[in-house]
């Protein structure tokens, strides 16, 4: 199996195509037949496509299955690939778990789950070129790009929440770029229609805040798993003050000045909406306050979006409750009537 260099997505075999492809084990379901023969019901996964296979108990794989496969492996495995009546079924031909040194071949956990639109890395390198833009020569943009540097495999991986917004894996990169842009067009507009505000309140700091508002994430969030999950201190703490505590670890290497760092930690701490959202305080400056606006507006948008493109009620409210509390109004364009 190794030997073979083309490596194919499971979304992308023919019926009765045999490929190499890496997957991940959704579902292990174990039965047995009315004659009383065991076997399992497994359903592997890509990012694009499920499939079933079944393993029989005198099959070479049957005690592997039992004893080592776990929901949420990943696996590297030489398939054929059938269409049923019942679905995309795949017999097994040779089968390993997935190794860090796959990735030579391509693999990668985001191959098979949900994921961004575009790739994580493209996200990545648009923060950075924003930090350099916007925030400048010094040490907050020393400070963001020692953490990503540190972080980027971990940055590349996690979703932004487990089920309110950018729930895919890479979500959180999403999110902070649509964030991160919403505050510099707040700042923008703040500093042309209020020219004595520019004074009060610092753009560089508004937007490494932004940047690092859900920096926590990476401590909150597995990025190893199938669906969104939370760290148990993920669970006990929260992404903002796990965020607060990745800037500390890195303030000194930085040379990021007390109150200046101090002043960050307050946006990272105080940007949630309110406690229930994750806010440890209220938001006392004019820099946490744009980015709590930036983040509530790309939070409340993708979750409604969310919300309207699963619907399937017909009339002129969606079925589901949104973010705020009650059912969305669906869109009327004039120019349609």
């Amino acid at each position: 199996m190794d030997q073979n260099p083309k490596i194919k997505a499971l979304a992308d075999l023919a019926n009765n195509q045999e490929g190499i492809v890496f997957a991940a084990l959704a579902a292990k379901d174990e039965g047995h037949t009315r004659d009383g023969k065991p076997y399992y019901r497994l359903t592997f996964q890509d990012a694009r496509r499920r499939a079933q296979a079944m393993i029989w108990r005198d099959s070479p794989f049957y005690d592997l299955c039992r004893g080592e496969w776990r929901v949420g492996d990943f696996f590297k495995m030489r398939i054929l690939y059938k269409e049923s009546d019942y679905g995309p079924k795949i017999e097994i031909r040779q089968i390993r778990k997935a190794v860090e040194s796959d990735q030579r071949e391509g693999f990668s956990r985001n191959l098979c789950r949900p994921t961004t639109p575009a790739d994580p890395s493209i996200y990545l390198d648009e923060l950075l070129s924003l930090a350099k833009e916007r925030v400048g020569k010094g040490p907050l943009l020393t400070l963001i790009q020692r953490i990503f540097k540190e972080n980027r495999a971990r940055l590349l991986s996690v979703p932004s929440s487990r089920g309110h917004h950018h729930t895919v894996f890479g979500g959180m990169l999403q999110h902070t770029v649509t964030v991160t842009k919403i505050a510099i067009a707040l700042i923008d507009r703040f500093n042309a229609d209020y020219p004595a505000g520019g004074k009060l309140f610092s753009a560089p700091l508004t937007v490494a805040g932004a940047i690092l508002h859900e920096i926590g994430k990476i401590d909150q969030m597995r990025g190893d798993t199938l669906s969104p999950t939370h760290t148990l201190a993920g669970e006990l703490l929260g992404y903002a003050v796990l965020g607060r505590d990745i800037v500390r670890r890195h303030a000194q290497e930085a040379k990021l000045p007390p109150e200046l760092q101090l002043r960050l930690e307050h946006i990272l701490l105080a940007h949630p909406v309110s406690p229930d959202w994750g806010a440890a305080r209220g938001a006392m400056s004019l820099e946490a306050a744009i980015v709590q606006l930036a983040d509530y507006s790309d939070s409340i948008f993708a979750t409604s979006l969310e919300t309207m493109l699963g619907d399937r009620a017909t009339g002129d409210f969606t079925l589901a409750r949104g973010p705020l509390g009650h059912p969305l109004l669906k869109a009327i364009h004039p120019n349609e009537q």
